[in-house]
């Protein structure tokens, strides 16, 4: 059999799908892979073909432009300036952009930021798809690279004490897009060590969620979903393509994210009143055992009959509605990012026993929690 020999110049997590796709499709394709981390490319290889992250990085620039020198194919899979230069398969990410805008909007934010570290190519796009899916309202950019002299732009130390000065200056409650996961995190640390509340305050959410990174903090982290069995089967197919056909023009095979991982650094109502804000919180770091609104009340010392009124006409709903609403959504979450059993799930949501959980859940979301984990593992 024929090989064609492929280069993999991809750093990818652990619990990312695309490599595991790229080398099912390899057996199937004859494909003979070198797998390379994207920041060291191997010296002196030569080969059909290549699937790399063309990154603003000088020397993953270099090497790309080597391979074109030397009429091999590459398809990149990132939005960076080669990407324009070069066959492409990326995320889309005007509609990354107006999924979050939109999680946000519905959740009833008025100040939005983005946040990165790095200012690339890529950030710029971000920045400006979430600024247009903000309807031209004004969007704040937090971006160290720009705000930090050349020598400081490594030093975490110095750009976590700018982070906190731009925190406590800013509007509440805020949403905050932030460029990957591990920004994310960065931000995330940042307002617990200054005692700023996640989500209450500060919303935050991850522009690609990545498990490894959002799901193994204190307090999970929400992140836009995107397809990376997709990625990688698009991207081998369109590499496949160009061998075959030796058409090297630059163009674009945009993979359209299918929604967002909504964990409780997101999972927030958005207000601006003091009491309200602070019963939502209790509510929420409360939601495992049984209380209501008298205990509510009695925590922000104010009347029972101020707290129903301020509920109704803040959200339109009752103390005891968002009491439940909340243990649905806390059980929407353990259903689809655990194995726990029902038992456990009712005892960590402020559910007597599961069956109590079961009725409750079917009569608002519509299907019994089986039925929704089935759902949702079969969307993963």
């Amino acid at each position: 059999m024929d090989y064609k020999d492929i280069l993999l110049l991809v750093n990818v997590t652990a619990t990312d799908d695309f490599y595991p796709t790229v080398i099912q499709y390899a057996r199937e394709h004859g494909w003979r892979l070198t797998i390379e981390d994207r920041m060291a490319p191997p010296k002196g290889w030569h080969g059909d073909g290549a699937i790399v992250q063309a990154m603003d990085d000088p020397a993953v620039a270099r090497y790309v432009r080597s391979l074109q020198r030397h009429g091999i194919p590459a398809v990149n899979l990132v939005n960076s300036k080669m990407s324009r230069r070069m066959p492409s398969c990326i995320i889309d990410v005007c509609t990354s952009c107006r999924l979050a805008a939109n999680h946000f909007r519905e959740r009833g934010f008025r100040h939005v930021a983005y946040f990165s570290m790095e200012w690339l190519y890529g950030r710029a796009l971000q920045f400006d798809g979430l600024a247009k899916a903000w309807d031209g309202f004004p969007v704040r950019k937090w971006v160290w690279a720009e705000a930090a002299v050349a020598k400081a732009v490594n030093d975490r130390a110095a750009m976590a004490k700018w982070l906190k000065t731009i925190l406590f200056k800013a509007p509440k409650p805020i949403a905050v897009l932030c460029s990957n996961s591990y920004n994310a995190v960065t931000l995330m640390n940042v307002c617990l060590d200054i005692g700023m509340s996640v989500p209450d305050e500060v919303a935050i959410m991850s522009g690609l969620y990545d498990p490894a990174f959002c799901d193994c903090q204190s307090i999970p982290i929400s992140g836009i979903l995107i397809d990376s069995r997709q990625h990688a089967m698009k991207a081998a197919t369109m590499l496949d393509e160009i061998i075959e056909t030796g058409d090297t023009e630059p163009r674009y095979v945009m993979i359209e994210p299918h929604g967002i991982a909504v964990k409780q650094s997101t999972d927030v109502i958005a207000t601006e009143n003091p009491y309200l804000r602070n019963a939502l919180r209790f509510i929420r770091e409360n939601i495992s055992r049984s209380f209501g609104a008298a205990e509510i009340a009695e925590y922000l010392d104010i009347p029972r009959i101020r707290l129903d009124r301020l509920f109704a006409v803040e959200l339109g709903r009752s103390v005891g509605a968002e009491i439940t609403r909340q243990r649905i959504a806390k059980a929407k979450r353990l259903l689809s990012g655990t194995d726990m059993t029902l038992a456990a799930i009712a005892a960590e949501t402020g559910f007597c026993h599961a069956s109590y959980l079961i009725s409750t859940f079917k009569k608002s979301v519509g299907k019994t929690p089986h039925k929704y984990r089935r759902g949702q593992e079969m969307k993963n």
